[in-house]
């Protein structure tokens, strides 16, 4: 997914935000459309140097709030421990 994000993100309907503190990435999130017409929250990564200040927080809320937007009445997750 990561390797061609606009085959598999964008295309089907797809989003990716980022997260900046200072100027610098720290953390990304995916917004993934699938076929079915269901949504994912997925491929959430925060820099480790970044952690404990709530940017993930932010991440998923904002990931939320487009799935709302969207009109969606469920988002999913799919976790693991990598």
């Amino acid at each position: 997914v990561l390797g061609d994000p606009y085959t598999h993100i964008f295309k089907p309907g797809g989003e990716i935000w980022m997260a900046e503190i200072d100027g610098k990435t720290v953390g990304c999130c995916a917004l993934l459309q699938h076929k079915d017409g269901s949504l994912e929250l997925a491929k959430m990564a925060v820099d480790k140097l970044a952690q404990g200040y709530g940017v993930g927080q932010k991440l998923a809320e904002r990931i939320i709030g487009q799935s709302k937007e969207r009109g969606a009445d469920k988002l999913y997750i799919i976790t693991n421990t990598k």
